[in-house]
């Protein structure tokens, strides 16, 4: 993998986690179904990274 997409491979997880991180104090967000989903995704992924 080159070091231009492991950077931005970087970049996205560090987003989506900013993004769920906000999310997850949003009364209606935290209790949604889809956030869940998205959030167990992004764990797979991010341990399939390392």
């Amino acid at each position: 993998m080159s070091n231009g997409s492991l950077l931005n491979q970087l970049r996205s997880f560090n987003f989506v986690l900013g993004l769920l991180l906000n999310q997850q104090n949003d009364p209606l967000c935290c209790k949604c179904l889809s956030f869940a989903k998205n959030t167990e995704t992004v764990k797979k992924k991010f341990m399939e990274f390392e």
